[in-house]
């Protein structure tokens, strides 16, 4: 299934990038050599969107150890996946406490 990201603008080492056109492929994004063709299955007007390689979440919360009812590492980098983040910095909350005064 071979989708048309229309007008989309990226951001890119620290810069807007234009709008251009981008196909969407068997899992990967790369610029429509053919964005008029009919090959493609969808076109998506992309000229309100930014995209970028991934966002970081720096402030998350995990269960482990102790309150893995709440998140678990795997339910966690799940989310984060679906949701477009690449990295993520988990706070220190944990039960029973990782550090002491000593």
């Amino acid at each position: 299934m071979a989708i048309v990201l229309r007008d989309l603008r990226l951001i890119q080492d620290g810069r807007i990038l234009g709008p251009s056109d981008y196909s969407f492929e068997n899992g990967s994004v790369g610029k429509a050599s053919k964005p008029n063709s009919t090959d493609f299955e969808e076109v998506i007007d992309c000229s309100d969107f930014l995209a970028s390689k991934g966002w970081i979440d720096l402030r998350c919360g995990l269960g482990e150890p102790g309150e893995e009812y709440r998140e678990t590492v795997e339910s966690l980098c799940q989310s984060l996946t679906a949701s477009g983040f690449v990295q993520a910095l988990i706070m220190p909350n944990t039960n029973p406490v990782i550090q002491s005064k000593k």
